[in-house]
């Protein structure tokens, strides 16, 4: 990691992963701390101390997240329009098939 500059502050992207199932779903607290502090002059945290999980001090932070479940509302969607997609081709293929067996009958008259 880069050096940082005293006063100035690094943004990080962090990705997590968790499991979710019906016993842990709903709200989630993430919690991260400073582990471990150093730096080339030697100074110290004069208002926490890394690494030791005391809640209330500078070096940690939580942050809450609501997880939830998709409803399957595109699943249904999706089906619906293959249904209505799957009654227009029975349709055509109906009516297609009436005019074609309209045309054969017309001519099998004829030509009696």
């Amino acid at each position: 990691m880069k050096e940082i500059a005293p006063g100035s502050s690094v943004e990080l992207k962090l990705v997590l992963t968790k499991k979710i199932n019906g016993e842990n779903l709903a709200k989630l607290v993430n919690t991260a701390e400073i582990g471990e502090l150093y730096n080339v002059n030697g100074y110290e945290d004069a208002n926490s101390t890394p690494g030791n999980g005391e809640e209330g001090e500078d070096d940690m932070s939580s942050a809450e997240l609501i997880v939830a479940i998709s409803t399957g509302k595109e699943v249904a969607s999706i089906m619906v329009i293959t249904i209505f997609i799957l009654v227009i081709l029975g349709i055509a293929t109906y009516t297609i098939k009436e005019k074609f067996m309209d045309n054969k009958n017309e001519k099998e008259v004829e030509n009696v």
